[in-house]
């Protein structure tokens, strides 16, 4: 009788061994999936699809930006470039963020925007009277600055002279 039940014991255990493995069909791909496989964006290598982020890059008056607008990966590291014309200075970055660097490196970790600012490039004018008398200024192009536009158009006049002095003329500092 022991050796009955070793041997029923035995086959029990070898039915389900052979059930167990009797749907399994090495040319069918369903059988061969891992059972907590999900249907997400995972490449067969364990990665992920990469992200991309949008950068939108604009010019005021004045001058360029590189690189152009566009699509640019997770984490890539971006140097935007801000190129003032020969009468105008760059002045800062606004957008995204606020920044006076030139160039400005920013990491692709959201869509982002940024202006660049330029202005008009401004010289002072110094007026020196030697001597007795005055001198007043009038702008022809632009209002009343201490600081001038490229390209304004100044000109002094109304020498005011005293008695024993004359004008001899405008000097170059």
């Amino acid at each position: 009788m022991k050796h009955i039940k070793h041997l029923l014991f035995l086959s029990i255990l070898c039915s389900l061994v052979l059930f167990t493995n009797c749907g399994k069909d090495s040319d069918d791909p369903v059988a061969d999936t891992p059972a907590n496989n999900t249907d997400d964006d995972n490449t067969d290598d364990g990665s992920t699809d990469p992200v991309n982020y949008t950068l939108t890059l604009k010019a005021s008056e004045g001058g360029t930006v590189t690189p152009e607008s566009g699509s640019f990966g997770e984490n890539e590291s971006v140097e935007l470039l801000a190129t003032p014309d020969s009468t105008y200075v760059f002045v800062n970055w606004t957008g995204s963020s606020t920044s006076t660097d030139n160039p400005l490196s920013v990491t692709m970790d959201a869509d982002k925007s940024y202006t660049a600012n330029f202005a008009k490039k401004q010289y002072p004018l110094t007026i020196i009277v030697e001597g007795e008398g005055t001198v007043s200024e009038e702008i022809v192009t632009n209002g009343r600055v201490e600081d001038y536009d490229e390209g304004t158009v100044r000109t002094a006049h109304r020498h005011i002279h005293q008695q024993g002095w004359k004008f001899d003329g405008y000097g170059k500092n």
